[in-house]
């Protein structure tokens, strides 16, 4: 999987190489869950028009955004207006040492079709945090890493009319 990490440092983001091996780990697992179920919708149908409802089904990916007691993982899925809420109610609720975001490139998520096009980008994470932190301090106590998800390594999305594909390459 390809993607960006970015740690909130006091009032921006900044882009960091992860050198996590736990963390690339768990990446690496969404994105298998999520290719498998791509190409199950596949088997049935010409290609994918929506595949949020069997992601959110998905039990091994139920597994993983459960945050037990060594991993706190939020998807950022939601659409622009709801992520302050998640945001700061997923630093309120967060037990460890580290909050971990994924959110989906702009033209990963569009093209894929894993979210509606009101889906939060890494941009609007970026301009809501400058907004949020001219008003108010915020006692960071926790890590809090956003990795955006650029695109499937080994994989092709196409788009066709209101369909995308996924093959193999």
């Amino acid at each position: 999987m390809s993607f960006k990490t970015y740690k909130l440092s006091k009032d921006k983001l900044l882009h960091i190489e992860s050198k996590t091996d736990s963390i690339n780990e768990i990446l690496q697992n969404i994105e298998n869950h999520i290719i498998e179920e791509y190409l199950k919708e596949q088997e049935t149908n010409f290609g994918v028009n929506k595949i949020g409802d069997r992601i959110r089904k998905n039990k091994k990916l139920i597994e993983i955004f459960k945050n037990d007691s060594n991993t706190f993982f939020v998807k950022m899925t939601e659409n622009k207006r709801s992520f302050m809420k998640v945001f700061i109610e997923s630093v309120i609720n967060c037990q460890n040492e580290r909050i971990d975001f994924i959110v989906l490139a702009k033209n990963f998520g569009i093209y894929s079709k894993i979210v509606d096009p009101s889906f939060i980008t890494i941009d609007n994470i970026k301009h809501t945090l400058i907004k949020f932190f001219k008003n108010f301090t915020f006692r960071n106590q926790v890590d809090i890493y956003f990795h955006e998800l650029i695109k499937f390594d080994g994989y092709r999305i196409s788009s066709q009319a209101k369909y995308s594909k996924i093959t193999k390459i």
